[in-house]
């Protein structure tokens, strides 16, 4: 019991003071860089508000709107560590995370001291073994992704419970695990899953550990079905998650370098995920590429190997961790076989590295406790150590080979997208290594015990920990940073929009795109990955494309007006990013500024129309696609005519007049501002969002469609009047609803069941 609290509290301690020293300037409140800053603060702070609310349905505030389950299970949503803040006011959480962090830290280092404790001969070496997986490369480098942390740290316990089922037949705890670990974060689980089916075959197999093994881990997925299934059922069609490789991509990576890069970021201290500096420049820049053991790099690692690769005088256990680390290294290579671990998404991911890490320090760590006995591990280790100091010098040298800058001029440095933090790297891995051959040389063989081995790792891990916190802490200036807290974090009760009474959404630059879900106002522009498949279609649709980001643009008049963006929030102060800025006013011409509020400018849509309205004419789906016409008559099309598929247009067409392709000629300024004053006089007199959904009145000239600019949901059930009513998808992905003439009331009421029973039926349909 004592070692466990001494890593627990030795990583705790070690993140807190990393952390600490980013957090005088900021008063409390941890501004690091990237996604960090513009998703998982807002996650956190948003989904926050939404239990305390008591809101488990449906979030209006996140994109478009979305289920909550289905918005956040990806991310915090199945997360302890989140769950941790809840009882804490939401003003609270920004200062809670820095200290959330660091008990991830903790919980990943107790979980691998349990794992490693029961493959090392010493707890000594479990101890220097589960600080160096906590404090690896990896968790530096996927910082920014704060989520991942959730996953590394639960994943060591997993696996000991994995083997305590295979070896000693106690189930219970790893199904129970198992359905723990799928609700965490499904996309991870998949990746799990492969491993453990890498890990047991590695291992002692027969027909009985086989079956055991199968039918455990089947029960804990089928527990985790309450959960797993509608956060899954959600994603059908996100073409971020769903995407597969195909053809030569299957064998071999786009990006040439890729090997080179995989070394690169496993050698030596790795990029700061989303700003990577050499090689690996495109699609792979935000994998979480890291496999670095601090200190040791893979020095011991190739030890290992050395000392363990025959059969003769070793045993099963101790070859166990090179044929897992060989296979691994074989799936590293394959993009198919990489793409294995994220169910073969056509995305370049490195994200399930942590995993072989584990076993990475478990070879480090029995390497390590041998020294004070020697047991001829210091020729192996001084070969280690030549091996990381060429690699450190190799890659050196490739970062000064000439090239042409952006400017096209030749230059030493002109392969290098980010100079500063690579020069970092190697300066860093160059000390390292250079420390490391007078441990191997002078003080290893002077060693009577690992307890100076325990406090060298344990500097060690400080030391990666520190470079890799202030690396990407110091890429965002101090008056960024506290323009972010003072507008965004604190921005909630200080952004003041001239008109409360009538409901709308916003826009903002994409510097600030994710500010309003802080705030909880709904907003156009968001930064997400998973949103409904829906809202997807509709971007595609209309030609705007979505992948990560929501943002229509200065100039989309028609489609601003169809979602019922009213305000515009210009940041004139200093944003968090410098990713999309309205830099030419000018361009606003559909714009009139009417206020300013804590920071911003804020400009008021011409053309707004509340939510809720009637269309007279309609549009064939593949005709709109089809349009030769300029893009600006194209996008004012959207507030003439409702779009639909054949299928629905011969359905309904009874309600509106058919518009086809060659009657479209142009849609100019004039006949824009009179078909949005029509959808304007047939809008809803009221429109009111809840946890459930939302409920609108409105009084029709005639029976019509009657549109919302609300995503297209199977788990959305309409009423008209309390009488249950079909919903239609239009306008390739968002709905309407049949309304007979007069005073009505509609009700859109979400159930997260319904969605997933309806998605599975049209799956097997």
């Amino acid at each position: 019991m004592g070692n466990r609290i001494k890593i627990f509290l030795t990583a705790f301690l070690i993140f807190g003071l990393t952390v600490g020293v980013t957090l005088i300037g900021t008063k409390g409140i941890w501004v690091f860089y990237g996604d960090f800053n513009v998703q998982q603060i807002p996650f956190y702070m948003h989904l926050h508000d939404l239990i305390r609310e008591g809101n488990l349905l449906y979030d209006w505030s996140t994109d478009l709107g979305g289920s909550v389950l289905g918005c956040y299970s990806f991310y915090i949503l199945g997360s302890p560590f989140f769950w941790l803040t809840i009882p804490f006011p939401t003003e609270a959480v920004p200062y809670l995370i820095p200290w959330i962090n660091a008990l991830k830290y903790a919980v990943m280092a107790l979980t691998a001291f349990c794992y490693l404790k029961r493959h090392t001969q010493t707890e000594d070496g479990a101890f220097m073994g589960a600080l160096l997986y906590a404090f690896s490369g990896y968790s530096g480098a996927v910082l920014v992704y704060n989520h991942f942390h959730d996953v590394v740290a639960f994943f060591p316990l997993w696996l000991l419970l994995f083997d305590r089922m295979v070896e000693e037949k106690k189930k219970t705890g790893f199904i129970l695990m198992t359905a723990f670990m799928a609700i965490l974060n499904y996309y991870f689980f998949v990746g799990e899953v492969v491993f453990a089916i890498i890990y047991f075959f590695t291992g002692k197999v027969d027909v009985k550990r086989t079956v055991r093994a199968f039918l455990c881990g089947a029960a804990g997925v089928i527990l985790s079905l309450w959960y797993v299934l509608p956060a899954i059922a959600y994603t059908v069609g996100n073409s971020r998650l769903t995407d597969t490789l195909e053809g030569y991509k299957l064998l071999s990576y786009e990006e040439p370098n890729m090997l080179l890069g995989i070394i690169k970021n496993v050698v030596l201290l790795p990029d700061v995920s989303g700003l990577n500096s050499m090689f690996n420049m495109s699609y792979s820049r935000v994998s979480g590429l890291g496999g670095y053991i601090p200190l040791f790099s893979v020095s011991a690692v190739f030890a290992y190997f050395l000392i363990y690769k025959g059969k003769d005088l070793t045993t099963e256990k101790e070859r166990r961790p090179v044929k897992i680390l060989t296979v691994c290294l074989i799936f590293a290579a394959f993009p198919v076989l990489n793409a294995l671990f994220s169910a073969l998404n056509s995305e370049y991911y490195a994200r399930w590295y942590y995993m072989p890490v584990l076993i990475m320090s478990l070879a480090t760590a029995r390497i390590l406790e041998k020294v004070p006995e020697d047991k001829g591990i210091g020729t192996p280790m001084l070969k280690g150590t030549i091996l990381v100091a060429i690699c450190v010098c190799f890659f050196a040298i490739a970062s000064i080979l000439p090239g042409k800058d952006s400017d096209g001029n030749w230059t030493l440095l002109g392969n290098l997208k980010n100079p500063e933090q690579l020069l970092t790297e190697l300066i860093f891995t160059s000390v390292m290594t250079a420390i490391l051959f007078v441990l191997v040389l002078v003080v290893f063989p002077r060693l009577k015990s690992t307890k100076l081995l325990k406090v060298i790792v344990t500097a060690g891990c400080l030391a990666t920990a520190m470079t890799m916190m202030i690396e990407g802490s110091l890429l965002i200036e101090k008056e960024r940073k506290l323009s972010f807290i003072e507008q965004g974090i604190k921005g909630a009760d200080n952004v003041e929009l001239p008109d409360e009474t009538v409901w709308y959404r916003i826009e903002t630059e994409e510097d600030v795109f994710n500010y309003p879900m802080i705030w909880n106002r709904p907003s156009v522009t968001s930064f997400i990955s998973t949103i409904p498949s829906s809202t997807i279609d509709f971007y595609n649709g209309i030609g705007l494309g979505r992948k990560v980001t929501s943002k229509l643009g200065v100039t989309r008049a028609g489609a601003r007006t169809l979602l019922s963006s009213r305000y515009f929030l210009v940041e004139k102060q200093t944003p968090i990013e410098h990713i999309g800025r309205v830099e030419d006013l000018n361009t606003m011409s559909y714009f009139s500024v009417v206020s300013a509020t804590n920071g911003f400018e804020v400009y008021e849509n011409d053309y707004f129309v509340p939510m809720g309205f009637a269309f007279d004419e309609y549009m064939l789906e593949d005709e709109y696609s089809e349009l030769e016409i300029s893009s600006a008559t194209k996008d004012r099309l959207l507030m003439k005519a409702l779009i639909l598929d054949e299928e629905t247009a011969g359905k309904y067409e009874k309600y509106l007049t058919r518009v086809k392709a060659g009657d479209i000629d142009n849609v100019n300024l004039h006949e824009f501002i009179v078909d949005c004053d029509k959808r304007r006089a047939s809008a809803c007199s009221s429109f009111e969002t809840s946890k459930h959904g939302f409920t609108a009145t409105v009084d029709m000239e005639r029976e019509n469609l009657l549109f919302f600019s609300v995503p297209y949901d199977e788990g959305f059930t309409a009423y008209v009047d309390g009488v249950e009513t079909k919903i239609v998808r239009v306008d390739y992905g968002l709905s309407a609803v049949v309304v007979p003439e007069g005073s009505h009331e509609i009700e859109f009421r979400y159930g997260i069941y319904t969605q997933t029973l309806k998605t599975i039926k049209k799956l097997i349909d």
